[in-house]
């Protein structure tokens, strides 16, 4: 647990300088003052990637209005994963064909339209995906970092919750 938290500050970090980084390059900004304000959202995706956008999108509009420059969205908030559970959890069938039917390219549909929204707003995202290879069926839990220029990196998760987590561990692996 405390390797993850670590990892967590770690990326949020990362994150935040590549953000300033990015904002430095703004003229409006006075020199060697780089504000960088950071929101946190915290909610429940639906098995709905179209609604679960327009959740993003308001969100987005929100914090912009607020002075926001990166809003950051928790894992797989995008599409959801509803078979994610403990080792002893089997997901139905259906559930696996949601995961394999959502999931998207990256940069893909939804990033397109969440870079657009961002462009609009002038401000950067990150949000988690279920992500779909361009060469195999190969899905991944993926973050993305993205801005008013575009997609500007992403990460996917190698250290899945599987059944070696004690006491109950995940299913994460069946993904």
């Amino acid at each position: 647990m405390l390797q993850k938290r670590r990892f967590c500050l770690v990326l949020l970090f990362t994150v935040a300088w590549l953000v300033c980084m990015s904002l430095s390059m703004n003229q409006a900004l006075a020199v060697n003052k780089i504000p960088l304000t950071v929101a946190a959202v915290c909610m429940n995706a639906a098995e709905d990637k179209e609604a679960n956008l327009q959740t993003f999108f308001s969100y987005m509009k929100k914090a912009s209005a607020k002075g926001v420059h990166l809003i950051v969205f928790p894992e797989i908030a995008l599409q959801q994963n509803p078979g994610w559970g403990t080792s002893s959890y089997k997901p139905t069938q259906q559930q696996l064909d949601y995961v394999h039917d959502t999931a998207e390219t990256i940069p893909g549909d939804s990033t397109e339209k969440l870079v657009n929204k961002a462009k609009e707003l002038n401000i950067h995202v990150v949000f988690g995906m279920t992500e779909k290879s361009p060469d195999d069926d190969s899905l991944f839990n993926s973050s993305v970092f993205l801005g008013p220029s575009g997609v500007i990196g992403k990460y996917r998760k190698i250290n899945l919750w599987d059944a070696s987590i004690k006491p109950t561990g995940g299913n994460e692996q069946l993904y």
